[in-house]
């Protein structure tokens, strides 16, 4: 109950950017001191940032997306893609799952057995940890609670003794052949994870193309499959040769 009211708080100000504690109390049919509490959470989680009287939407394109924010956007576009890529990346035996919340949407539908995942994601791991005769691997470094991901110097350290048949990554942003996220520690690790591996798959739906992030990790023919939910921009299929793209 708690999770969907405070769903329904950020939808809101997805829509409109600002909102009162009596407009949010409103939309959520919760008494104010309940808003008040859910929105003293959010702004913990870094999705938000409460002023005098109510709360607008945090919003930056230099910093990674709240994972909350993540799960609730997109929702059939990455289920579709989740679908897609399982059938792709079905003859691995190990793996590496990156901590995007469309890669988590596989994770719920992985069915593969005698498998060994290494994932940076915590919901991700949560996820796959459910799961009988799989086996998960999270490796060391720093929480950051905002993105429920592993980062910083120990987690690249540990990252360098695996390899993999198959990475699956997602991304901040595709325009024309780039691929980019939002800090330079997911590009980091990103890049790392994808030397690292045989078979490199992206999953990307449609909202991230024409989408420029600052920290370039890679290009389209970098990776070997790219699923998204339909058809890419003209921009994205004229300079991609040899990745095939699935939608």
């Amino acid at each position: 109950m708690r999770f969907e009211r405070q769903e329904k708080i950020m939808e809101l100000l997805r829509e409109s950017k600002s909102a009162s504690i009596s407009k949010i109390a409103k939309h959520t049919d919760s008494s104010e001191a309940t808003v008040r509490r859910d929105l003293s959470a959010l702004e913990k989680q870094g999705l938000l940032r409460r002023t005098h009287g109510g709360a607008v939407i945090f919003e930056s394109s230099n910093d990674e997306t709240s994972a909350l924010v993540r799960m609730t956007q997109s929702k059939d576009k990455k289920e579709k893609i989740a679908t897609l890529a399982l059938s792709v990346i079905k003859d691995g035996k190990t793996f590496f799952f990156d901590s995007s919340s469309t890669v988590c949407s596989l994770a719920k539908i992985f069915n593969l057995k005698y498998k060994t995942v290494v994932t940076t994601g915590l919901n991700c791991a949560l996820t796959l940890s459910e799961k009988e005769d799989l086996n998960v691997i999270i490796p060391g470094g720093n929480v950051m609670y905002n993105s429920n991901s592993i980062l910083g110097s120990l987690t690249l350290k540990n990252l360098m003794q695996y390899n993999s048949d198959v990475a699956v990554f997602s991304c901040a942003g595709v325009c024309g052949n780039l691929v980019s996220e939002a800090t330079f520690e997911q590009s980091e690790l990103k890049k790392l994870a994808h030397a690292n591996s045989i078979v490199r798959v992206l999953l990307v739906d449609s909202s991230k193309f024409d989408k420029k992030l600052p920290f370039t990790f890679g290009k389209t023919d970098d990776f070997d499959y790219i699923i998204t939910d339909c058809r890419p921009p003209y921009s994205t299929i004229e300079n991609t040769e040899k990745a095939k793209i699935v939608y």
